[in-house]
Parts: structure tokens; sequence; C-alpha cells
């Protein structure tokens, strides 16, 4: 995976992490990879995501600008059972702490 468009900085990047509600999911990233694709049941309506990259030799793990969401099909009702969405106004008002870090 690179930086930007023009693929002209490529990221050491070990694993893809999701967590969407209450599931959490991640996957090992190779370096002939272009993207990360997780395939999870939820219900509809809304909810928090959560994604991130973990970059090798303990550097901070990065965020990502963009994510596509595709509905699938049917859901499998045992999964949508555990499925707890989260609630973006409850998560922001208790969750919130400033944090000013320059970005190295």
């Amino acid at each position: 995976m690179v930086e930007n468009f023009n693929g002209d900085k490529e990221l050491p990047l070990q694993s893809a992490s999701l967590q969407v509600g209450n599931i959490e999911s991640t996957k090992r990233v190779t370096s002939d990879m272009h993207s990360a694709n997780f395939v999870i049941d939820l219900t509809s309506g809304i909810t928090c995501i959560e994604i991130s990259f973990k970059q090798a030799a303990n550097a901070k793990p990065i965020g990502t600008g963009w994510v596509y969401v595709q509905r699938k099909g049917k859901a499998d009702e045992a999964n949508v059972k555990k499925y707890i969405p989260s609630i973006p106004n409850k998560l922001l008002r208790e969750n919130f702490r400033e944090v000013i870090d320059p970005y190295n």
C-alpha cells in the first residue's frame, strides 16, 4: 500500500483494523496489496466506524481517508444478534479529550 494516489511513498504497513460498534477485526497487510477488505454482518442504522493501519517498527497507527461500504446480501442472523451498534453522540460526549499532537 502506498501513501497517495501517485504511489510515490510505500508505507511499511503490517495490519489493517476495523471497528464497527462492538465488532473488531484485524487483517494482515502485505506490500503487494492495494486494499484491505472486511465483510461483517450489521443491522441498519447509525453507528461509528474506526479504521486504522498498524505500521512496522512501533510507529503510530494511521487512519484512512476513505471507506467504501457495500451491501453484500442477507446478513447471518446469529451474527446480527451479537452486534451492538455504537451511538455517535454518546461516544463524543463521554470519550472526548483534546489531544494536540503535531504530525511528524
